[in-house]
């Protein structure tokens, strides 16, 4: 009656170890967390990789030197900014696919035009400036993923173009339509690969808000979208006047056009109130990075509605008369399922006031897509990596406003408001490249809210310049404690948690989803979205590739696979087994499925894992008789003979039998385990005098 057996982030064939052997060296795929912690102090302090740095413990080790913490703190360039030149451009646009080695060279960086990467203008690409830079730290970062064997999404994505490329094109099971939601969050090369398995190349539907491009590395906009298909569709042109081929020869299917844009404004979800300040954000974005999003009309919705708060006073007096109103007789803080907490990390839920501890608490990344009544914004500005003179932008983007407006003067409310308004900052594209991020991600976390937005923030410099800014613009009120009867806390059913769980297992956020699984008293969903959670989590483990992550990955390997194994999804829990490297366990879950020679393969590499310790040969024993009760007799045999205390064994198998095609199979085994003598009975009682000269050789 619902999702429990789906899938989830789980394949039942994860873990699958290979044949070729149990030990494999995990590659580590660098996301812009490790780029920014691990590689960008490597970059700028220019340390240069060699065949020691394979190690990624010593990696996180070098990273952490004084000396590169203080090169990194005086270097003017942002990782972030230069990731999302690298993964945008460098690597991920559409040439970058078409070129050697998956990567635009430096000429063909440094010649972009000021739409195609709008970080920096032209002029700084051709005077040497920001781009050649950007370059120089491109070519240090490919050199340690090169040398500790790391890679990151875009080289994935080249490696798949590649293979599409050589085998003419995609064979695999056909795709008539592709559906992208959320599409700022690809890259072009990404989009690229879409157009590649889709059999009409037309039949292709993209929708998303370039105001919510708040994805490490990415740099997304509509009009480069179509620009893309202009250009494809162009190179196409080209090769058929090439070969001669008018395009209507073509079928209509293969024939790429650059598709519509269609623009929508009227927004769904959420009211005026918050839409009014929605806008004002993707206005400065217009006015200081106009390259950044597409230019729309403003958003606007069926109904008006409560303008965000800003809690002025953090102290924990006002925050609980906010949440719980002023009567004294309502002092309990409950949460509902359809309320949330948003923060800027993983580390900021750990500084979260009491008062909001019971709260479902969400990184503005992990919201991303989803909806909910009441959005409490916490320290947004106390965690933002843009410094108070950053935000001060804002302050001078006001204060332009008024002076178009011949405004001089302000009354009432605004000339109290404009009286404390923080110092302005000249605004310098490079120097405040990171408000446009930060821009988009207040605009990300608001915009999730149907009914009431509040932001609360304990940093009240940063915080000074957009909390003027909304007030003097009249798009935001002050909470006023003296006036406030009822809390914005609203209790929920056990069955509105239930379904708050469902949304978050849907979107894979299962941590999240346990905590709404047991608000909803809900059992069997807290044990499946807690397997989950724990798979989850040892895959990122096994991904960090820190020897202190790898041990704890088994740990929840194994948890999860007992959380499964209790909800009768075995094929899970053998999964999870076969990832932690509990081979002899996932035998004999196999075992109790019936799967025997599934059985057989994981005690082979139980076996394998245990070589030169007291179970080998036991297990070794276990396997040969698995694969003999297949009736896979040659792999029986194979195992027996690949160990001097089971050859009896192997022996008396091949005095037993009597089809020659088997015993033809046996002799290059017996060859491999050096069975010389076995092999040579084996010549004489098939007739194979030739065969049997070989094998004399051999023993003499």
């Amino acid at each position: 009656d619902d999702d429990d057996d789906g899938d989830g982030d789980l394949s039942s064939d994860d873990g699958a170890e290979a044949e070729q052997g149990v030990t494999r060296r995990v590659r580590v795929e660098v996301t812009y967390d490790t780029f920014e912690e691990v590689f960008w102090p490597l970059i700028v302090g220019k340390t240069k990789p060699s065949a020691q740095h394979r190690s990624f413990d010593k990696l996180r080790a070098m990273a952490t030197a004084k000396d590169l913490k203080e090169k990194v703190r005086k270097c003017a360039m942002k990782p972030s900014i230069v990731f999302t030149e690298v993964v945008s451009y460098i690597k991920g646009s559409s040439d970058a696919l078409d070129s050697e080695g998956g990567r635009l060279s430096r000429e063909a960086y440094l010649a972009l035009g000021k739409k195609a990467a709008p970080t920096f203008a032209k002029e700084e690409a051709d005077g040497g400036g920001g781009r050649a830079q950007v370059y120089d730290y491109f070519l240090r970062y490919e050199a340690w993923l090169a040398a500790c064997g790391a890679y990151d999404v875009m080289d994935a994505c080249f490696h798949i173009y590649s293979a599409l490329r050589k085998r003419g094109g995609y064979d695999g099971p056909r795709i008539d339509e592709v559906y992208v939601d959320e599409v700022q969050d690809f890259v072009q090369a990404e989009l690229r690969l879409f157009m590649e398995v889709c059999h009409d190349r037309n039949s292709l539907f993209f929708t998303g808000d370039t105001c919510q491009t708040i994805a490490r590395g990415v740099g997304f906009r509509f009009e480069e979208l179509t620009c893309m298909f202009y250009q494809v569709a162009e190179a196409q042109r080209k090769e058929l006047e090439a070969r001669g081929v008018a395009p209507n020869q073509v079928p209509k299917s293969q024939l790429i056009c650059v598709p519509e844009v269609s623009k929508l404004s009227v927004n769904y979800r959420t009211h005026n109130g918050i839409l009014g300040a929605a806008s004002e954000l993707v206005a400065m974005l217009l006015q200081l990075f106009p390259h950044s999003v597409d230019a729309l009309q403003r958003d606007r919705g069926h109904f008006e509605g409560p303008k965000p708060t800003l809690l002025t006073d953090t102290t924990a007096d006002d925050l609980s008369i906010l949440l719980c109103g002023s009567d004294p007789n309502n002092s309990q803080i409950e949460f509902g399922a359809h309320q949330v907490v948003l923060v800027r990390s993983q580390a900021s839920k750990k500084r979260l006031p009491v008062e909001l501890e019971s709260a479902l608490v969400l990184t503005i990344f992990e919201a991303k897509g989803l909806e909910f009544d009441d959005v409490f914004i916490f320290d947004f500005f106390a965690d933002s990596p843009a410094d108070e003179k950053t935000w001060r932008v804002v302050t001078s983007i006001l204060l332009q406003q008024q002076e178009a407006s011949m405004q001089s003067e302000v009354h009432g409310e605004k000339q109290a408001i404009a009286k404390t308004a923080p110092r302005a900052e000249a605004f310098d594209k490079q120097k405040h490249s990171l408000l446009c991020e930060e821009l988009k991600m207040l605009y990300t976390a608001i915009t999730r809210a149907r009914v009431k937005v509040v932001i609360y923030d304990q940093d009240k410099s940063k915080r000074a310049p957009v909390f003027h800014y909304l007030l003097t613009r009249r798009l935001a009120q002050v909470f006023d404690s003296s006036q406030s009867s009822s809390g914005l806390v609203a209790r929920s059913t056990q069955e509105e948690w239930r379904r708050r769980g469902k949304n978050l297992f849907e979107n894979k956020l299962y941590t999240h989803a346990v905590f709404c699984f047991v608000k909803g008293n809900d059992e069997r969903r807290t044990l499946l979205a807690l397997a989950y959670s724990l798979y989850v989590e040892a895959r990122n483990a096994d991904a960090s590739a820190s020897s202190g992550a790898l041990g704890s990955s088994s740990d929840k390997l194994l948890r999860a696979a007992l959380c499964f194994a209790s909800l009768g999804q075995h094929t899970h829990a053998i999964s999870c087994l076969r990832r932690a490297g509990e081979y002899e366990l996932a035998a004999d879950a196999y075992g109790k499925l019936g799967q025997q020679a599934r059985r057989a393969r994981m005690l082979e590499l139980a076996a394998a894992k245990e070589a030169g310790r007291g179970k080998h040969l036991g297990l070794l024993r276990l396997c040969a008789s698995a694969w003999e009760g297949t009736g896979n007799l040659l792999k029986s045999m194979a195992v027996r003979a690949s160990h001097p205390e089971l050859r009896r064994e192997a022996a008396e198998m091949l005095e037993r039998a009597d089809d020659e095609s088997f015993l033809r199979a046996c002799l290059p085994k017996l060859e491999d385990a050096k069975m010389y003598d076995e092999a040579l009975q084996i010549c004489d009682r098939l007739q194979l005098a030739e065969r049997a000269k070989g094998f004399a050789r051999q023993s003499a």
